[in-house]
């Protein structure tokens, strides 16, 4: 599926590439090409959820049973970037990253985000930092 949008973003000398809409298009194929390969996976390795019903499905609500389901499908959609079990997935992997035993302490964590200058907490860090100056949003402004 990749590839395929990797091709289309060339042909025609980019042409595609240039459309204000192809790009969400792309994504947008690729998470439902995704989402149909997680769900036919969920089916083949939980054969037994197959003949769940929607009325099963509400009795193990009612009855507080649903937390397995919750769990199996949830961990299904991991691989769909963007979504909560994607994102709780990266969450553990990062953090089994830092607690590893042969990789020390972490000394420097680096991000992109541009909230990193609204978040007073991380501003003592700063070099320049004055606790007698109030903050406002020209604080860190060169």
């Amino acid at each position: 599926m990749k590839e395929w949008a990797v091709h289309l973003l060339h042909l025609k000398g980019g042409h595609f590439a240039r459309h204000p809409h192809f790009h969400y298009w792309v994504l947008n194929t690729t998470i439902c090409h995704t989402a149909k390969s997680a769900s036919n996976w969920y089916l083949h390795r939980y054969k037994e959820d197959r003949e769940l019903t929607v009325e099963d499905i509400h009795e193990m609500i009612e009855t507080g049973d649903a937390k397995g389901l919750a769990d199996r499908v949830s961990h299904a959609g991991a691989k769909l970037p963007g979504s909560k079990p994607f994102w709780q997935d990266a969450q553990q992997n990062l953090i089994a990253q830092i607690r590893a035993p042969d990789t020390g302490t972490p000394h420097v964590f680096f991000t992109c985000s541009s909230a990193d200058i609204q978040w007073p907490d991380m501003h003592q860090h700063m070099p320049y930092y004055d606790l007698n100056v109030s903050e406002d949003a020209t604080s860190y402004c060169t």
